[in-house]
């Protein structure tokens, strides 16, 4: 984990910001299709909900925070496009607006598909995969 997060999330639940677990869902878009991104998608399905995220892919480290995002919309963090590299590991804190938070490190994994593997619509057809613990 790098500064960016290595200072905020320690400080913030230290801090007594008090925890909250399973609101928040962490998945990566799998598979990518071509000219397509990986990305981190986040969502808080029943409140409101800011983020700060940090994801180390391969080499590339990604930050990112956000200001205030309406419950059940997905927010995109996208990871550079680098085919020999398949995953990363994240750390999430979701912090709503009631003061309370929720943490989370997440290893994510995706695929990438090839022209040929598109359907015939040229949709990637990507569906959501979970982070694992």
């Amino acid at each position: 984990m790098g500064p960016f997060l290595s200072l905020l999330l320690p400080a913030a639940l230290a801090g007594g910001i008090p925890a909250v677990s399973g609101v928040i869902s962490v998945e990566a878009r799998d598979p990518v299709g071509p000219g397509a991104t990986p990305a981190v998608l986040l969502k808080a399905a029943d409140r409101e909900v800011a983020w700060a995220v940090e994801c180390t892919a391969g080499e590339e480290v990604v930050k990112t925070s956000t200001g205030p995002v309406a419950a059940g919309v997905v927010h995109v963090v996208p990871l550079p496009r680098n085919e020999e590299v398949t995953s990363a590991s994240c750390a999430v804190l979701g912090t709503f607006a009631n003061g309370l938070a929720e943490r989370r490190l997440a290893a994510l994994t995706w695929s990438f598909l090839s022209e040929e593997e598109t359907d015939e619509s040229g949709r990637e057809g990507a569906t959501p995969r979970r982070a694992s613990p």
